[in-house]
């Protein structure tokens, strides 16, 4: 009996032991149940333009938002992550009109820059520093005069340069900015995306990502409401050029209402979009030359996607409003070797709309591969926004623990 049992663990381990060597090095387990560890309200707010939140270390987050229905300023605060619990480190109150559509970008563990669309509708970007307790403005620059309600964004190009984005009327007018060791902003070059839709309160807005050091994605609507992703590049002087670009709908799905984009490696790009009609995850394929081809369109069923995040090179989390109640529910799906989406089956109802629809904004930074911070609004009496802690339990690999006799 001993030989048998003896014989019988061997040949088990042998088993384990040659499904584990054809495991690929680095694969991760299946994302499994999805928890909101921690929800901490930011504040009290109708600034329900585009959300930002940036990772300055592990464990450090900054945020911005408009005071506007309280005291008519616009703030930055810092908060700690420890043990899945959000504590807010220190605050500061950097304008006091109103300050529309934050966007932030970290530049190092303890500087972070934004840009947002003050009351007179200007493009602001400045500079920050934390220490102590305590945030300082550094630096700010006015870049230009127009109408930025809807939308600004800001992305890091490199160590003393930034790309500052917003919208003006029919046009999107992209900034090379330059910060020196005092962090000190200059700006550089201007560059034009013309017949662009314009933007309202609730359509149209768009959204970019860093491809690699010197190339650029942005998602847009154009004046037909053709949704468009277009490829931009900064030389060595960091001026601006505008190069290949690709339909996501032709016109099919309506008007963006909201949009994200996010890099899943340096040749592909994820994309969710939430029209008028299409509700969609797509996978955009750079293929090594910077010309963009649309290689997967996964459709979404609800009221639609309001934002997503790469978790790790083959997991996501998106944002999702369900259509019978406009409830906001966290899910996650997955993306194969072959660029296809699928859905893992986990959800999370983690908020409970308690009027009719409405298109809230989200704002993405990972701690790690299976923890997100989520900035997002709440449609409330008095829409209140909140910083959110997400886990996703990944699936351990299974080892077998065996006694050999």
């Amino acid at each position: 009996m001993k030989s048998l049992l003896r014989a019988t663990a061997k040949a088990l381990l042998a088993v384990a032991v040659f499904w584990m060597a054809l495991a690929p090095l680095g694969a991760h387990g299946a994302p499994g149940d999805i928890s909101e560890l921690d929800r901490e309200q930011v504040g009290a707010t109708v600034d329900w333009t585009h959300k930002s939140v940036a990772k300055l270390a592990d464990g450090m987050f900054v945020v911005g938002w408009s005071k506007k229905n309280v005291s008519d300023e616009a703030a930055v605060a810092v908060y700690s992550l420890a043990d899945g619990t959000l504590s807010k480190l220190a605050e500061l109150n950097h304008d006091d009109s109103k300050g529309y559509a934050h966007s932030i970008v970290a530049l190092d563990s303890s500087h972070f820059a934004i840009t947002y669309s003050d009351y007179y509708n200007d493009l602001q970007v400045k500079t920050f520093s934390y220490f102590e307790g305590t945030i300082t403005q550094l630096s700010h620059i006015e870049v230009e005069p127009g109408s930025f309600y809807q939308d600004t964004t800001i992305l890091k190009l490199d160590d003393g340069h930034l790309l500052a984005m917003g919208n003006s009327g029919s046009e999107l007018i992209m900034y090379t900015v330059s910060y020196d060791g005092s962090w000190q902003l200059t700006p550089i070059d201007s560059q034009i995306l013309a017949s662009r839709k314009p933007v309202d309160s609730t359509k149209s807005s768009y959204s970019s990502v860093m491809v690699d050091s010197t190339h650029f994605a942005l998602v847009y609507n154009e004046v037909d409401s053709d949704t468009v992703l277009t490829i931009g590049s900064v030389n060595g002087a960091y001026v601006i050029a505008l190069g290949a670009s690709v339909e996501m709908n032709d016109g099919a799905g309506g008007e963006i209402w909201a949009s994200s984009a996010s890099l899943i490696d340096s040749t592909h790009i994820l994309v969710s979009m939430r029209e008028t009609v299409a509700k969609n995850l797509m996978v955009v394929d750079l293929d090594g030359s910077y010309i963009p081809s649309i290689v997967e369109t996964f459709g979404i069923t609800g009221y639609g996607t309001f934002g997503v995040a790469m978790l790790d090179s083959s997991t996501m989390m998106a944002m999702n409003v369900s259509t019978s109640d406009y409830d906001l529910w966290a899910m996650t799906y997955t993306i194969d070797g072959s660029y296809q989406i699928a859905a893992t089956g986990e959800s999370l109802e983690y908020y409970t709309t308690p009027t009719a629809a409405y298109s809230p904004e989200f704002g993405f930074a990972l701690q790690d591969e299976s923890t997100l911070l989520s900035f997002w609004d709440a449609q409330t009496a008095d829409l209140n926004t909140f910083l959110s802690v997400f886990v996703i339990e990944g699936e351990s690999t299974f080892i077998p623990q065996i006694t050999i006799f």
